[in-house]
């Protein structure tokens, strides 16, 4: 039976195979303690975090706003974590596991304003104009979530 948005459940918690510094050294990326604790915060999360929810995750440590905008960019330039941005222009992050990389839609609550990852992966494009190639597919599925539903 096809996912739909009233049947869709959002992904379980990202588990990386690999131990975090690994898998910043295989994206290139130089992993120091805040980078580290950016990275195990995402992958604990169950659903994409904004820059706020993560600020609020890391709890007591120390990281400068900015150091943290920069962190979450360069993870998501360089492909570590997935980088999706709401109607509200407000973007929210999700670790990649490395087992899975596929695309998917993500479900923006318009109640509480969480996004969630769906775990249906997405079709590709079957026929597109000549000389076009496809990268990637972002699908974005407004609504309610169960939570906000309810209220």
């Amino acid at each position: 039976m096809p996912e739909t948005a009233a049947t869709a459940k959002p992904r379980k918690p990202t588990r990386s195979r690999k131990p975090a510094s690994d898998r910043l050294i295989e994206f290139e990326i130089r992993p120091t303690p805040v980078r580290l604790a950016v990275y195990d915060a995402l992958l604990r999360a169950s659903r994409a975090l904004s820059h706020a929810e993560l600020q609020e995750a890391l709890g007591e440590q120390d990281i400068d706003r900015v150091t943290l905008y920069r962190t979450l960019d360069r993870f998501a330039e360089a492909g570590l974590v997935e980088k999706t941005v709401g109607p509200d222009r407000i973007a929210a992050f999700a670790a990649r596991d490395d087992a899975d990389h596929s695309d998917h839609a993500h479900f923006h609550c318009s109640g509480c304003r969480r996004v969630y990852c769906l775990s249906q992966q997405l079709p590709r494009m079957r026929h597109l104009p000549a000389g076009f190639t496809q990268a990637t597919t972002e699908l974005s599925v407004h609504g309610r979530c169960p939570s906000c539903s309810r209220a």
